[in-house]
């Protein structure tokens, strides 16, 4: 996390050194453009080893963001469903998993569209290698066809 503290001076990470906001990196970055605040860069798994941070009103306002090869943060781990339970109410999903990860379970009722949408009120217990998700049953939300899957998130 970079604490900016420069009026007048906007605060990014980019690819190239440029003015104003053009070539911005913005995978895993929050807050680009700051002036007084945070700017948050988590990581991610496939970020180039170097990057810049860079005031976008002055060319010479520039340093280097190195990123050691190895040193990001790993993927998440592949999540193999162990068991899938329906009951007249709800569902019950085990699938294996990490304690340093969450399973989020996702769903969707057509599968020509692209988007998934987060299943509402979830809850999801990690023991023994297992994650254990269990929610409401969805015909309400999107009728009887339903296509489900879990989605690994960074805890």
């Amino acid at each position: 996390m970079f604490n900016v503290n420069a009026f007048t001076h906007p605060f990014f990470i980019k690819t190239n050194s440029s003015l104003n906001n053009t070539d911005l990196y913005n995978v895993g970055v929050t807050g680009q453009g700051v002036q007084n605040g945070a700017l948050t860069f988590v990581v991610p798994v496939n970020a180039p080893t170097q990057l810049l941070y860079h005031c976008g009103n002055h060319p010479l306002m520039v340093g280097n963001i190195n990123i050691p090869p190895g040193t990001t943060p790993p993927g998440p781990p592949i999540v193999q469903i162990l068991s899938l339970t329906l009951t007249p109410t709800g569902i019950q999903i085990k699938s294996t998993g990490t304690n340093q990860w969450s399973a989020i379970p996702e769903f969707r009722s057509n599968l020509t569209t692209a988007a998934w949408t987060t299943v509402p009120l979830f809850t999801n217990v990690f023991a023994n290698g297992t994650n254990t998700t269990t929610f409401n049953r969805l015909e309400p939300i999107c009728g009887p066809n339903v296509f489900l899957r879990i989605r690994n998130q960074s805890n």
